[in-house]
């Protein structure tokens, strides 16, 4: 429930109702409008040479953070050079959900994720 009404947000930027601000502004300009000391809460904003490898993994279906938030991630992190992998789960929601129950690819993407980390801490 805080997610879904944007209450942890509104207490780690240190504002009520933050989260409907950025929302309401075209896509471009929302970074501009995340305040100075809550930008460390977006690692988004962080990706550069020096990122750690990523794992994304995001249900296509997703309305609560939309999917386009993680392919923007991985664009940003290859063109930054970091390692990462992009996985999108067909027709799943948030918290890889279909139908009220988690997705059935989910078990498979979260284990994609696991060989992905231990891939990157051998190196």
């Amino acid at each position: 429930m805080i997610t879904r009404c944007g209450s942890l947000l509104d207490h780690l930027v240190g504002e009520a109702g933050w989260p409907a601000r950025p929302r309401a502004l075209p896509y471009g300009q929302r970074e501009g409008a995340i305040p100075a000391e809550a930008r460390d809460l977006f690692p988004q904003l962080l990706i550069g040479a020096g990122f750690p490898p990523t794992f994304l993994a995001h249900g296509d279906a997703d309305t609560t953070v939309l999917p386009g938030e993680s392919q923007r991630t991985y664009e940003q992190l290859q063109k930054a050079g970091v390692r990462s992998e992009l996985r999108l789960i067909p027709g799943a929601a948030h918290g890889f959900m279909k139908a009220g129950a988690p997705a059935p690819e989910a078990d498979g993407v979260h284990k994609e994720g696991f060989e992905f980390l231990a891939r990157e801490l051998r190196k």
